[in-house]
């Protein structure tokens, strides 16, 4: 329901007032989470990003991201950290992690004349708005954690396309996020969870794209 929220505001906001250079770009791929000592964990990623031309090969983007929830398992060789001193032993799968972002950025386009005019190549960069939500996190004294953070940090990311039309392009992208979150779980007897410390985690984002410029 976010997804899908989310993505209407975009594309009713492009539509109030469409531009030459406008386009809409339409994503879907996979992500892996890479967080220390948890197994990486994969998951579909949906993505719908409005941008602007500003001057030639260079737009502004605003977009939206979400993803499927990541399950994430403890990896056996994690050590006995503060975090793993928190996982009882067997736990399987002990967190489970709910990511969405809004990005504004830049993206460059270098159009590949000497191979084919309608090949190109594109670099973005940007400040990425996550909002993380997690759940399943058991402590050794049975509790609950909750944890929903919303942080911003910043994300950059490579593609390739083929323009079919003046109007239509279909491409590929990888997009690295980084977010930093904290570590948080439930005390005994309830109360106000701890936070015990931070983990970074690493979302690289491998896309197919369309997109239609108006």
């Amino acid at each position: 329901m976010r997804t899908l929220l989310a993505a209407s505001l975009l594309i009713a906001a492009s539509g109030q007032a469409l531009a030459e250079g406008t386009y809409v770009r339409l994503e879907l791929g996979r992500s892996e989470l890479d967080l220390s000592g948890f197994d990486s964990a994969n998951s579909e990623s949906f993505g719908v990003t409005i941008g602007q031309q500003i001057i030639d090969n260079l737009s502004a983007e605003l977009g939206y991201r979400s993803f499927d929830e990541f399950a994430l398992d403890r990896r056996a060789s994690a050590g006995t950290g503060p975090l793993n001193n928190l996982i009882p032993p067997g736990s399987s799968s002990p967190e489970r992690l709910d990511l969405s972002l809004f990005e504004v950025g830049l993206n460059y386009r270098l159009v590949l004349e000497a191979l084919n005019p309608k090949l190109y190549l594109e670099a973005r960069a940007g400040l990425a708005l996550f909002d993380t939500r997690s759940s399943q996190f058991t402590d050794r004294l049975g509790g609950l954690s909750a944890l929903k953070e919303n942080s911003s940090e910043l994300y950059y990311g490579l593609g390739a396309g083929f323009r079919l039309t003046e109007q239509f392009d279909l491409g590929l992208n990888l997009t690295n996020y980084q977010v930093n979150t904290p570590i948080v779980v439930s005390v005994a007897g309830g109360g106000t969870p701890a936070v015990i410390g931070e983990r970074d985690i690493d979302l690289p984002t491998l896309t197919f794209s369309a997109s239609w410029r108006f």
